[in-house]
């Protein structure tokens, strides 16, 4: 069982607002931190449920063919969407360690939909994979942070290997359109 820690950082401490009221008293309180230490792993069952919540939910979006998620607002009507990003930012989960989960994920939906403006669906797929198999690995008594070096050094050899596949497009574009116009006033001349 997975044990737990309340931290307090500072009780209950009382201040006055101004020295010169003496009936007005400012209360300040700081929230508890849960502090769990992962020692039987039921922690790191409950952050991947987290993640496999997110994934399963997410997963129907994904694609052309994905499908429509009906959000409850506060208040109006429900809005209906098939955007990864927008049910990403809804979800949130009644237990903390799994909530720490989604968290984590969203985190990578958040970030590839600022570098690139999409596929934020896609990259929490990916995470939700990368946790799952990382569980399994390290599960299995490898060292994390090994896993976490290879993680590293495939993206980078991936990143390098799909950049020497790729072709500027404007480049391209650019030389069919001369490649045009050359025919063009070649033909005018005739």
């Amino acid at each position: 069982m997975a044990s737990s820690l309340s931290a307090l950082p500072f009780s209950d401490r009382t201040f006055r607002k101004k020295p010169s009221s003496s009936n007005f008293f400012l209360r300040a309180r700081a929230a508890a931190k849960e502090v769990h230490f992962n020692r039987d792993g039921s922690v790191t069952k409950k952050l991947q449920a987290g993640a496999d919540m997110v994934a399963k939910l997410l997963g129907v979006t994904l694609g052309p063919k994905g499908r429509n998620v009906v959000l409850q607002n506060k208040y109006g009507p429900p809005k209906i969407v098939n955007d990864g990003e927008t049910v990403l930012k809804e979800i949130e989960l009644e237990d903390p360690l799994e909530n720490v989960g989604v968290k984590l994920v969203r985190q990578a939906g958040a970030k590839t939909n600022d570098l690139a403006g999409d596929g934020s669906t896609t990259s929490i797929i990916l995470a939700h994979g990368l946790i799952t198999e990382g569980i399994k690995v390290v599960s299995a008594g490898t060292n994390p942070i090994q896993v976490a070096r290879g993680i590293e050094r495939t993206a980078k050899a991936l990143v390098l290997e799909l950049r020497s596949m790729s072709r500027k497009i404007v480049s391209y574009l650019v030389y069919m359109f001369t490649d045009m116009m050359t025919h063009v006033i070649n033909w005018k001349r005739i």
